[in-house]
């Protein structure tokens, strides 16, 4: 059974994302935002945030 994730998790691993850049390389990076853009699809329902990163 998947664990829920709970606000603080979310937005912990928001900041942790955040914090790569492109200089960490391309594949990184590019895995990164497109978790980002997931998180903020899936979890928080910012359908312009998501748009954003994708």
């Amino acid at each position: 059974m998947e664990q829920q994730k709970t606000e603080l998790d979310i937005e912990q691993r928001i900041e942790q994302l955040k914090k790569i850049t492109r200089q960490d390389g391309a594949e990184k990076y590019a895995e990164a935002q497109f978790e980002l853009g997931r998180i903020y699809y899936e979890y928080k329902k910012d359908w312009q945030k998501a748009k954003n990163i994708f």
